[in-house]
């Protein structure tokens, strides 16, 4: 999660920082599940559908990332 020093960072700060979408995906992919979710809750409450569609897409992919490391875990048990 993003420090900012006594600002509470809201989509609109989040974008200010990282206003390409790639950039934005580059900061939503070093994001945990926890913070992923709380994050797409609050671009959906501000309307931001182009980043919140990019915050589905890595939610996709780390529960991909996910299932994969347990299927190789159960398969080395």
């Amino acid at each position: 999660m993003i420090h900012l020093n006594n600002i509470i960072p809201t989509p609109e700060v989040i974008l200010s920082i990282f206003p390409t979408n790639d950039a934005f995906k580059e900061w939503a992919e070093d994001l945990i599940i926890y913070d992923l979710q709380y994050w797409l809750e609050r671009f959906e409450e501000e309307e931001r559908y182009e980043q919140c569609a990019v915050l589905r897409d890595v939610i996709k992919e780390f529960n991909e990332s996910a299932e994969i490391v347990r299927l190789c875990n159960g398969f080395l048990e």
